[in-house]
């Protein structure tokens, strides 16, 4: 009970951390363009917002002036793709790339080695544009707007020149320029992508992104760049929303990682970092459960992390709608103190589109990766109500199992025999001690009843009596806590585990038998065509969009389980209240089943499996324990004291010097109020 306790409020916290989301439009890859062939260009067509032919309209590369200033680009809204996601895990690329010169920013991005969704071959699409109801579209790493002098020019929505002379499939160069009201350029931006060819086998997810400012003018000038970060990223699981922006920033050699949650940022935008108040911005990233979209700023000369030139960052819903959660993102600020005449910066990024992957983080290879300590987003979700070195040993123990059996479910099963093995002489020691104490509760109901009765206006003095009446008997009511500690060892574990399910990439699309697919979703025996909402627990579990199985399974698990829990004959001398309370909570039992396979109904079924399996051991635990006492209680095994245990190698177990303590604490009440009597007595 104190564990499920345990276990119902972390629940309930969690659920505060991450609220339910409302139901998301339909899948945006759904109505994605058929892919282009690697390094396609697209010609003049309809433009994206007004659905029109730019080329038959004014141009729509114009801003708002601003003080004289505009920024002039394209007629019409070029497009480029940049890598390949044929043959999957075979292409020569990790990603396909759609950019948009609308922006000059990525339009979508697609990993060539991981699908979509469990049986099929679409591929998984990690960033995706994101429209807003003004007609706007959010592409991911866009130029949102340049401000010279402190003369702001928005740029995100205006049309960037593509250079037609751009190595496509591996690079892809946009340009645009600044002029002023006599259409004189102040400023050329130049914004280049580039993706290298990398084989599987490398495991690296490396994109190119940089700006180069070039002062046109005759005039020294101040910059100040604004981008956005990754856009789209998808949403993993129906049950709660994991997906955070973060930033990290360098100290020495630590690396400090500052996280908003999605369903905070819609509610409050949240500045993550200020030069003025810290170390300097190491990288940026957007992450759901499983993949990431990082930023990595480096050294326009040296190449290096850490350039220093991102002075803000921030958090932020870029359509300020919070029904809509797919554009929450990043923005963060370049600011360039002053810019010669004839002069040019350069803002390079190094981006990672990829899994969150401790291999992936940790390869001698990937020295940089290393270097900026991107596992750090992994660590990320450690310190839920778990350990952290619980966590990672979780993962390193199911990996390593799993390349002995080679499935993880049965990699699961086999951890659960190993805790239960391990655990099995504290529960059963748990169980006789709760037999032996239940059994002397018996003896000693009469008495405490006596007591209540005769110091029932005098809580300090039934307290004492009390404490003397269970060291005169050799009862002590802390053992009561053994028959739960079991419980309590194997919390952290669960909680471990349901944040490895969350984390290991290893896992996605993971099979265990028959109709479970994918351990780290809901195992979903029979899809249904629409959503349920369970009354009351709806925004716990989650929409209700399957039958499954598992928790199903689960809950007659745990019923059968409660069933053999051994249970004493009620003490003579039971009071009616007493006796009311006992048949309550026999009652409260099957309920508590069913609750509780509720409460993981949407969870991963590994965690599901891992918790049956767990219980259905358990169960034939119970059967062998339930056996053993009934022997000992036919030889008079359960008359010794509860906790009477033998010394340990190095003097008296705890819990025999915490009844030690509670008899040395009873006798010196008893002398405290002897004391008192006596002077009482002096002074009549």
């Amino acid at each position: 009970m104190w564990s499920f306790a345990a276990f119902f409020l972390w629940m309930i916290i969690a659920v505060r951390i991450w609220p339910p989301q409302p139901p998301q439009a339909p899948d945006a890859t759904t109505t994605q363009p058929a892919a282009q062939e690697p390094g396609a260009l697209t010609a003049p067509g309809p433009d994206a917002a007004t659905g029109t032919s730019s080329a038959a309209t004014e141009p729509t590369s114009v801003a708002t002036t601003v003080t004289g200033l505009t920024a002039r680009g394209a007629d019409f809204t070029a497009s480029a793709t940049l890598g390949s996601v044929e043959g999957g895990t075979d292409s020569e690329f990790r990603m396909q790339l759609e950019l948009t010169g609308r922006g000059a920013a990525i339009n979508s991005a697609i990993l060539a080695d991981f699908a979509l969704h469990v049986g099929t071959e679409e591929r998984y699409h990690l960033l995706n544009s994101e429209p807003d109801t003004d007609g706007r579209q959010f592409a991911s790493l866009a130029v949102e707007k340049i401000a010279i002098d402190g003369q702001e020019v928005a740029v995100s929505q205006v049309d960037w020149v593509l250079d037609p002379s751009s190595r496509l499939p591996e690079s892809a160069v946009f340009s645009l320029e600044i002029v002023d009201s006599d259409q004189k350029p102040i400023l050329q931006l130049t914004r280049s992508y580039r993706l290298d060819r990398q084989p599987a086998d490398a495991k690296r997810y490396d994109l190119q992104a940089d700006l180069l400012a070039r002062n046109v003018d005759d005039r020294s000038h101040e910059l100040v760049m604004t981008f956005h970060g990754p856009v789209g990223l998808r949403r993993e699981g129906s049950r709660m929303d994991n997906r955070a922006v973060s930033v990290a920033t360098r100290d020495g050699d630590a690396v400090e990682l500052t996280s908003q949650m999605f369903a905070k940022i819609v509610q409050q935008e949240r500045p993550l970092f200020n030069a003025h108040d810290g170390p300097p911005l190491w990288w940026i990233a957007v992450d759901n459960k499983f993949f990431t979209c990082l930023v990595a700023p480096l050294d326009g000369d040296t190449q290096q992390e850490g350039p220093g030139y991102l002075t803000e960052a921030r958090a932020v819903d870029l359509d300020g709608d919070a029904e809509t959660t797919n554009d929450v993102t990043a923005r963060f600020m370049a600011r360039l103190g002053n810019l010669p005449a004839g002069g040019q910066a350069d803002f390079p990024m190094a981006c990672y589109l990829g899994p969150k992957d401790r291999e992936v983080f940790s390869l001698p290879a990937n020295e940089d990766y290393v270097r900026r300590d991107y596992g750090q987003l992994i660590s990320r979700m450690y310190t839920w109500c778990t350990f952290s070195w619980l966590a990672e040993f979780m993962i390193v123990l199911l990996d390593a199992l799993h390349r002995v059996v080679f499935n993880y479910g049965v990699a699961i099963v086999i951890l659960v025999l190993v805790v239960r093995t391990l655990l099995h002489p504290l529960t059963k020691k748990g169980q006789v001690n709760m037999m032996k104490m239940q059994k002397q509760m018996g003896k000693l109901a009469p008495k405490m009843e006596e007591l209540k009765k005769k110091h029932a206006n005098d809580k300090a003095r039934l307290q004492q009596e009390m404490q003397k009446l269970y060291h005169s008997e050799g009862f002590n009511p802390a053992g009561q806590m053994f028959t739960c500690l079991p419980m309590f060892i194997q919390m952290p574990i669960w909680v471990a585990l349901w944040t490895s399910l969350n984390n290991n990439i290893a896992m996605r699309h993971q099979p265990f038998v028959l109709w479970m697919r994918d351990l780290t979703a809901p195992d979903a025996l029979i899809s249904f065509s629409g959503e349920y909402h369970v009354p009351l627990l709806g925004s716990m579990i989650g929409p209700v969009t399957a039958l499954n199985l598992l928790p199903i399974l689960l809950s007659v698990t745990m019923y059968l389980q409660q069933k053999l829990m051994p249970k004493p004959k009620p003490p003579a001398g039971q009071s009616s209240s007493q006796s009311d309370q006992a048949a309550m909570m026999q009652k409260m039992m099957p309920i508590m089943s069913i609750f509780f396979g509720l409460i993981l109904y949407n969870a991963p079924s590994g965690l599901t499996l891992y918790i049956m399996a767990s219980t259905l051991f358990g169960t034939l635990e119970q059967w062998r324990i339930r056996k053993h006492i009934k022997e000992m209680e036919a030889n008079g095994g359960l008359d010794a004291a509860a906790g009477a245990t033998p010394r340990g190698p190095w003097g008296p177990l705890w819990w025999q010097r915490l009844r030690r303590h509670m008899g040395d604490q009873a006798r010196h009440l008893q002398k405290q109020a002897e004391d008192a009597q006596r002077l009482r007595s002096k002074k009549r």
